[in-house]
């Protein structure tokens, strides 16, 4: 459907255009005698000169041509930046939407592991029938997790 619309739009400037050659061609832009009439005048004013024999009739028509080619113009100027800025947001949109996700879902299994490892622990060990697991002997302490973090050094990948 988009493209069948803009090849009618093509098609019905082309026919525009070539409509608008015919009336230039067939139009009389000064008639001999009425020149020869203004000339002979004593007022030369241009303006004067020129509403008489009929140029504002062919400045309209050339400002009509003129406001056409540009209207043409920023048309195809729209969609041609519209599909560049497009391609370009999706690219950035994948982009930023993997690094979200990702940093999202490390956070999420961070705190959610922080916050039930003794009891995972325990209930591993139930099921395979061992000895329970008391959930604060597991646990770490304030003071041990307060030390650790001073302690600890920042490791890369491949460091281990």
């Amino acid at each position: 459907m988009k493209k069948f619309l803009i090849v009618l739009f093509c098609f019905v400037q082309i026919i525009q255009i070539v409509l608008l050659g015919i009336v230039l061609s067939r139009y009389s832009f000064v008639d001999r005698d009425l020149y020869d009439v203004v000339a002979a005048q004593a007022s030369h004013d241009v303006l004067h000169i020129a509403s008489q024999i009929g140029r504002f009739d062919m400045i309209s028509m050339m400002l009509s041509c003129w406001g056409l080619f540009i209207g043409v113009a920023a048309l195809g100027g729209f969609w041609t930046i519209r599909g560049a800025a497009v391609a370009a947001s999706e690219g950035v949109a994948k982009i930023e939407a993997t690094r979200v996700a990702v940093t999202s879902a490390e956070t999420a299994a961070r705190v959610y592991m922080e916050q039930n490892a003794a009891r995972l622990f325990g209930e591993v060990l139930k099921a395979r029938d061992g000895p329970t697991v008391d959930e604060a002997a597991v646990s770490v302490s304030k003071a041990d997790e307060e030390s650790a973090i001073e302690n600890a050094e920042e490791m890369r990948p491949g460091d281990v």
